[in-house]
């Protein structure tokens, strides 16, 4: 519901935009539709595609949440209603609801789908995403919305190099789910993978830390509109982070998105030793 459709509404979770009809489809729904898929209609989102909490429920259990922001395209193709969903992430949009729903959904890499006609929550950060029922599925989507033939899953011959990769918060893991991922690194490795143990970049503690003073300061002047006409209407759990995206400088938000160019930049180096993490 933050990607514009010319023939729905486009309400972006918010009371703000209640009733909006935008004049004009998104790129990628304009792409999806000229590909001939049809667009069966909208799925919820959070405020702005930020943090309070929307509607939806969790398609295996009502009582869990389906995760945010991208709530109900998650759920959607998780509860069969659609095979194909988009969404959008800024810090985990996309990856987090899939998981929680048990859908398949990439996100690609930065500028792989255009977002024009997507409202913005950060603009350094924000990525148009897939959920789908299969990985060929996602594939196929993705060639049709960002011009990249799909790969040939069939030809692939060889033992994949795989990465077992801790972060700098596995210990803030519960001992079940550091568990499951050692689980699958074990099974990966009795199929036949090439399994080594996998470090980030030195600094990749700080995209952790610091993740929230780059969306704050990029949210805080996306929605300064809202912020300013509309205060009254933004929620009590997003009002306070606008509130602290003002307070970033420049200079703060500057260093930190240098940090993390460097890290991608040896992330990227590092990355030719395994084909995934």
């Amino acid at each position: 519901d933050i990607i514009d459709t010319e023939d729905l509404p486009t309400e972006y979770g918010s009371p703000i935009y209640k009733g909006h009809r935008p004049r004009a489809d998104a790129a990628c729904v304009a792409l999806l539709r000229q590909a001939g898929c049809l667009i069966l209609g909208k799925t919820v989102t959070t405020e702005f595609a930020n943090n309070h909490p929307s509607p939806t429920r969790n398609p295996h259990d009502p009582a869990h949440t389906p995760g945010g922001s991208s709530s109900g395209s998650a759920a959607a193709v998780a509860d069969r209603m659609v095979p194909l969903a988009l969404g959008t992430q800024t810090g985990g949009s996309v990856i987090r609801p899939a998981a929680y729903c048990g859908a398949f959904a990439v996100k690609p890499s930065f500028g792989s789908i255009n977002r024009q006609g997507t409202k913005f929550v950060a603009e350094s950060l924000d990525t148009i995403g897939i959920f789908g029922r299969t990985a060929e599925d996602l594939a196929l989507a993705l060639e049709v919305l960002s011009g990249r033939p799909a790969p040939d899953f069939a030809s692939f011959t060889g033992k994949p190099r795989i990465g077992l990769c801790r972060t700098p918060r596995w210990q803030n893991a519960d001992a079940l789910t550091q568990a499951n991922l050692e689980q699958a690194a074990r099974r990966l490795a009795k199929a036949g993978a090439t399994m080594t143990d996998f470090e980030l970049p030195p600094g990749s503690d700080q995209l952790f830390d610091r993740h929230s003073l780059i969306m704050g300061f990029e949210s805080a002047r996306a929605l300064a509109w809202e912020y300013l006409n509309f205060p009254e209407q933004i929620s009590k759990s997003l009002k306070p982070r606008l509130d602290e995206g003002w307070q970033v400088t420049r200079a703060d938000y500057d260093a930190m998105r240098e940090t993390a160019r460097q890290c991608r930049r040896a992330l990227a180096e590092a990355m030719r030793s395994v084909d995934f993490l």
